[in-house]
């Protein structure tokens, strides 16, 4: 067995590895997170960033909650022992903003376990002593009664605090004794809180009321405490001692009379919204007793008037989707209390208005409403009598009608056909939602009878298929094909074998199938489960949406496991069709449907009619429609078979072509999405048929009516009508980009089908005497071998077999191993003999081909490019030679039109034709010349080129053209000019694209200079180095990727001790490891210079300074850490940056990063210590005198911010004469020349330093200051600056 059929286990068994660990390190950090060792007692406050640290550790588990639920028993009781505890503790004190208080922390992770695994699963581990209720309570009421104004006030608790606390008190209810035998104290009925509407019963406790009077007011907050506010109120109500006293009355009736306060509706929506979460709950929570009997008519008719055509404030109520969801659960709720016993009049009216209701909420417009009503309607049906449960679901089935038309015109066949027997007519996608996802939740409770089960079934699989867009272009059958899917699942997992093979599916409903039924029942006793298994497969190999095929690859799933034997090669198809495989829609499409197509005929079938349906081919993406047509052919290839040698039926092949050229040719012009995708279907279908040289051979001796013959002009007749229209639709429009795209690789498939046919009549013209220029001599052909013997000497070139060399292989590209000669030689002997390729399609081609020349995706220019190489191929050596010409003459005009873009194709076209046109046996001396005349051309299109889109593509095309392997000298100022690159504008740094095309070049032309060059290519790439160090540590990350591929492949770098190639190219190690190189690059005969330093910093300061957060760390921490290395070190840092100040005085965009450097550098107090900036040195000003390397760093700063108004520039400057403070004093005078700075910022910048430097400039508003106030601070300032010359006089010996 293959060792990659173990991954799906060992990645398994990794993730849980890695929960484990999550597990103990949680448990290792839960009790220092809660306890302080040294006081023994709970923390006050933890940090925010530990919580989240616990709550990611957590949050691991989402997709595997299951394996929290032998640690929760640990977990939660620790947690509940530490809240507790705080809550006792006597006074808590304001947190900032790195804190939390230790209660919020806790009741965080709490929530977040109840996210995972179910609030209903955590409250158990909880404690329910009662001692706790009187602590809790407290706290809650004094948690949600805070003014913001009272600086003494206990801080306000958070929504999970709230949530969790009133969680812990609905569990604390549940004690099997009177709540007025635990409460600590009573209230007289004057003393009740007044809540509008609710009468509090004489005899409630004081227990009772404060948990009511807590729970009705978190009912009705807009956060989630709702959802444990209800359930604590539900709890209380529902209590026997508390039913005793009237208090459930007295909540339900409170509950129905606040719907009537319109004032309080009107403005606040949740009011109404916590409510009908209440009546809800207290229904469901009532489902066995009779407690809530007496309320129904009430409740009911207070659902039945939330409607939009209600009057008061119900129709507000309705615009709301939960209110709409809450009162789909009351109407379930009380329909099934009716259903417990025999429906009277009063009943069966109710139940038949539930059923109505429901049935207008399944069309509802939003899915959590379709959702619940869809649930609903089922678990009601579920409970009905049979008769009324078959109404139910045909009134399901003749919605459904209403929405799809079924075509019964047409029989199908096992043939590549995109036969879809149905069709949605004015289908609504929220209506077919509702009912498809009914029907789903009908069949997973078993609530349709297997004799109903083929409507149901004919549904669930159009379903599956459902798929419309909106005016702008959106998906809108998501939700549908997804119900499907649960549908049949729970089909396959409730219903048995013999129950689903008794279904007989006839009539308008077999149409639904793809495949006929009658054909699958030769392949399955069942065939209605094999169909299924069909659709299946289809949805989940080829279905947009990631969603839905992991969906239908789960129902599959279910289905062969239910069913085994039913399903053809069902253990195999399991396996290919796997969860995970199909998560990538490309893999899906290119590897998992060829596998299951393998498989069986059927699944190859099928797939193939999915292909040319919406989900791929009509696909908005290029993407999805370029991997479809690849697939398409591969599948048509696996139809093919070759056995013994002999030639095999074209009969599939041309069909399908036939197929999807006669789909388009009734096309819409409009349909551009379907109309590129049948194009390119058809390039691969044509693109499998290989016509080899035996095959041609077969053909030939098989006569004029063999299946080689007949395929040949099939297609070549087919395909001509295709290129008349579209010529004729090009004559006064420009092409579509894709539709030149999808024509170009459609003509680039028939230049194999083009040099067979020039085989074919090659042979009839060698061999038949009746034809002019026969030999009259028979040939001698043995039919045994297949061989046909020709008799030397007859003008054949050299003693070769022709026919292989024409037909043998397919078209031609530029990273073809084959030589282009290998192809041209033979068709040019055949084109001298009169034997030329069709004339019209020829003549097509190339009236196209100038038509998409003037496009500029690349997809398309790489097609086109295509095109035109093959194209020379069936030229003869003069039409050639004019056709190359008038390209060239093309560029031309195209590089003087001076708009942008113009000639990219071209361009792309000069690069594919370039070996086609290098010196040949047959046409040397013109094949030379119009060599040469391409690299004039294209070396003046780089010269004139201003913009850089032309750029990237003249060095894309060079890194992936044979000019490079045969002309690299010659392109060498390409790369060179293309690494310098920095060209800005609007969009921001647009040259990183060129950049980064030079790169890729320069790869190409390492290779190629080391065959070409030998050894002598270290000198010539010699210059590039420092280049190439500059972008490996530049601010881009795709540049940095680039450079160093480059610089560890392209170069002879000692990598010894460096793991630079490996390294995460914005790692603080990977910058390290770049000044390392600067140590150990070599070459035989170039001593180690610092110039590769100036070079690398030129690109490291931009990282410095200017690219993301992380790399500028990075890249900080590993300069100083260099620098610690040594005085070397920081003399050779020191140096570069002084270089680099000299050579971009005029160049901003780097001088900026610099002086960013040499302040980041002084703010280390690593510049101050450089042996190299304190070596003195002739005063420019007075020969006589030397002064330290300082003052020239001083003059350099003040020439690059000279009559500046880049503030980024001048801010920098400032920043680096504050660091010259410390080493030349007499740079104040100019810091304090610049306080009346025109700038107000900069006179900020200039105070804010002098201020942090030397302590002077306070308590002066220097955005507005005076003449005086210079005046005055240069006082402080000489006062400064003779005390600190003091005291280091006084420190000297």
């Amino acid at each position: 067995m293959d060792s990659t059929s173990d991954a799906p286990e060992a990645k398994l068994e990794l993730r849980l590895d890695q929960a484990q660990e999550s597990l103990r390190t949680f448990e290792t950090r839960l009790r220092p997170f809660l306890w302080d060792s040294r006081k023994k007692a709970v923390k006050q406050h933890v940090l925010k960033r530990e919580t989240a640290s616990l709550v990611d550790l957590l949050d691991r588990f989402q997709e595997q909650p299951q394996l929290l639920d032998s640690h929760l028993q640990k977990f939660i009781p620790l947690l509940a022992d530490a809240f507790l505890e705080y809550l006792r503790l006597p006074d808590h004190t304001h947190t900032n903003g790195l804190l939390y208080p230790l209660s919020q922390a806790i009741c965080l992770l709490l929530y977040t376990l109840c996210k995972i695994r179910g609030e209903k699963v955590i409250v158990r581990f909880l404690t329910t002593e009662t001692k706790h209720l009187e602590l809790l309570m407290s706290a809650l009421e004094n948690g949600g009664q805070v003014l913001a104004d009272s600086e003494d006030s206990t801080p306000a608790w958070s929504w999970e605090e709230r949530y969790i606390t009133l969680l812990w008190l609905s569990q604390l209810l549940l004690v099997p004794f009177d709540l007025a035998s635990i409460s600590s104290w009573d209230h007289d009925a004057a003393s009740f809180p007044n809540i509008t509407h609710l009468t509090w019963p004489h005899s409630t406790p004081g227990l009772t009321v404060r948990v009511v009077t807590l729970a009705i007011h978190y009912l009705v907050v807009p956060s989630k405490e709702k959802d444990a506010a209800k359930t604590l109120l539900v709890r209380v109500a529902l209590r026997s001692d508390m039913q005793k006293i009237g208090l459930l009355d007295s909540l339900v009736t409170w509950a129905i009379s606040a719907f009537y306060q319109k004032a309080v509706i009107m403005t606040d929506i949740h009011h109404s919204i916590g409510l009908l979460y209440f009546l809800a709950g207290m229904l469901v929570s009532s489902a066995g007793t009779n407690d809530m009997d007496k309320y129904l008519p009430q409740i009911f008719q207070l659902a039945q008037q939330i409607a939009p055509d209600s009057h008061e404030v119900f129709p507000i109520i309705y615009g709301n989707s939960v209110a709409r969801k809450l009162s789909v659960k009351i109407f379930r709720a009380i329909a099934i209390l009716d259903l417990r016993n025999d429906l009277d009049e009063v009943k069966s009216e109710r139940l038949q208005s539930t059923v109505g209701c429901l049935l207008e909420y399944i069309s509802d417009s939003q899915g959590p409403v379709r959702l619940a009503a869809s649930k609903s309607l089922s678990m009601i049906t579920l409970k009905l009598e049979p008769e009324m449960s078959s109404q139910v679901i045909d009134a399901l089935l003749d919605k459904l009608s209403d929405g799809i038309n079924w075509d019964t015109g047409k029989a199908k066949t096992l043939d590549l056909r995109n036969y879809q027997g149905y069709e949605f007519r004015d289908a609504n996608d929220s209506l077919w939602h509702g009912l498809i996802l009914t029907l789903s939740h009908l069949l997973y409770r078993r609530a349709v009878p297997a004799f109903n089960l083929a409507p149901v079934l004919a549904y669930l699989i159009a379903g599956l298929s459902f798929e419309k867009r909106d005016a702008l272009g959106i998906s809108k059958g998501y939700n549908v094909r997804d119900a499907a899917c649960f549908g049949i699942w729970a089909l396959a997992r409730r219903y048995s074998t013999s129950e689903i093979k008794s279904v007989t599916v006839d009539g308008i409903f077999e149409a639904a199938f793809q495949t006929n039924l009658l054909t699958l029942s030769s392949f399955s006793e069942a065939p209605v489960v094999q169909g299924l298994a069909v659709e299946l497969l289809i949805s989940a190999c080829l279905d947009p949406a990631g969603n839905i095929r992991r969906g239908s690859s789960a129902a599959l799933q279910e289905l062969i496991g239910r069913h085994p034997d039913m399903i053809v090669e069902a253990i195999n198809l399991v396996r290919i069709v796997d969860y995970h495989a199909i998560a990538l829609r490309t893999r899906a499409i290119q590897d998992v449907a060829l596998h299951a197509a393998a498989e069986s005929l059927i699944y190859g079938d099928a797939l193939s009619a999915g292909l040319l349906g919406w989900r791929c081919v009509r696909d908005n993406s290029a993407v999805i429609r370029r991997s479809s047509a690849l697939c398409l052919g591969l599948l048509i290839n696996l139809k093919q078979s070759i056995p013994d040698g002999h030639c095999t039926c074209f009969t599939e092949t041309v069909l399908a072509l036939r197929h999807v050229l006669e789909r388009l040719t009734k096309l819409p012009r409009r349909e551009v999405n379907e109309s590129h995708g049948l194009l390119l279907s058809a390039a691969s279908i044509i693109g499998v048929i290989r016509l080899t040289g035996e095959r041609i051979k077969m053909g030939f001796l098989n006569g004029a009516g063999s299946p080689v013959q007949h395929a040949i002009t099939t297609i070549l007749e087919l395909v001509l009508p295709i290129f008349n229209q579209a010529l004729a639709d090009t004559e006064d429009r420009k092409p579509r980009e894709m539709s030149g795209e999808g024509l170009s690789r459609l003509m680039i498939s028939i230049i194999p089908i083009l040099q067979a046919d020039i085989s074919m009549r090659w042979l009839k013209h060698y061999f038949s005497p009746a034809i002019g220029g026969g030999n009259a001599a028979s040939p001698q052909i043995s039919s045994k071998d297949s061989r046909i013997e020709l008799i030397p000497g007859k003008g054949l070139p050299g003693d070769g077999d022709i026919l292989l060399e024409l037909s043998a292989s397919s078209f031609w590209t530029t990273d073809c191993p084959t030589s282009p000669f290998a192809i041209m030689v033979p068709i040019q002997e055949a084109i001298e003999r009169g034997i030329r390729p069709d004339s019209d399609i020829v003549a097509l081609i190339g009236l196209l081909l100038n038509r998409f020349f003037p496009l500029k995706e690349d997809q398309t220019g790489t097609a086109v490019s295509d095109l035109a190489a093959n194209y020379l191929f069936l030229l003869d050596k003069n039409e050639r030679e004019a056709t190359v010409l008038g390209w060239i003459s093309e560029v031309e005009v195209n590089g003087n039109s001076g708009r942008i873009g113009d000639g990219r194709t071209l361009i792309r076209v000069l690069f594919a034709i370039f070996s086609i046109t290098a010196p040949s046996p047959i046409y040397k001396s013109n094949s030379l010349s119009l060599q040469n005349k391409l690299l004039e051309v294209l070396q003046w299109r780089w010269v004139v080129s201003s913009d850089i889109e032309t750029k990237t593509i003249l060095l894309e095309c060079l890194s992936s053209s044979t000019a490079i392997k045969s002309h690299s000298a010659g392109f060498f100022l390409w790369i060179q000019e293309g690494l310098d690159d920095y060209t800005n504008d609007s969009r921001g740094d647009i040259g990183n694209k060129v950049r980064i095309a030079a790169l890729h070049a320069l790869a190409a032309f390492n290779d190629s200079s080391i065959q070409e060059y030998g050894k002598s290519w270290q000198f010539i790439l010699y210059p590039l180095f420092g280049r190439v160090l500059r972008l490996a540590a530049e601010k881009f990350d795709k540049v940095r990727q680039k450079a160093q591929k480059v610089l560890l492949h392209g170069y002879p770098v000692k990598k010894g001790e460096l793991e630079i190639e490996t390294m995460d190219p914005s790692s603080k190690q990977y910058f390290f490891d770049l000044l390392h190189i600067t140590k150990h690059f070599f070459i035989p005969g170039h001593p180690q210079d610092r110039q590769w330093l100036v070079s690398l910093l030129e690109g490291y300061v931009l990282s410095m300074n200017t690219a993301t957060e992380g790399v500028v760390q990075a890249s900080r921490s590993a300069l100083v850490k260099w620098c610690y290395l040594g005085s070397d070190y920081l003399d050779g840092i020191a140096f570069a940056l002084m270089e680099l100040l000299k050579q971009n005085l005029k160049n901003d965009r780097a001088l900026v990063s610099v002086l960013e450097a040499i302040s980041f550098l002084f703010d280390m107090r690593l510049l101050q210590e450089s042996s190299y900036m304190k070596t003195l040195e002739p005063d420019p000003s007075d020969p006589t005198k030397e002064v330290p390397r300082w003052r020239r760093l001083f003059r350099i700063v003040q020439r690059a911010h000279f009559k500046s108004k880049n503030m980024e520039m001048l801010k920098a400057a400032v920043k680096v004469y504050g660091g010259l403070l410390d080493v030349q004093p007499e740079v104040s005078s100019k810091l304090t020349s610049m306080l009346l700075h025109p700038f107000k910022t900069i006179r900020n910048s200039v105070a804010e330093e002098l201020y942090v430097r030397l302590d002077v400039g306070g308590g002066v508003d220097w955005m507005n200051a005076e003449k005086i106030d210079v005046e005055r601070f240069q006082i402080d300032l000489a006062n400064k600056l003779k005390r600190r010359a003091l005291d280091v006089s006084k420190q000297s010996p």
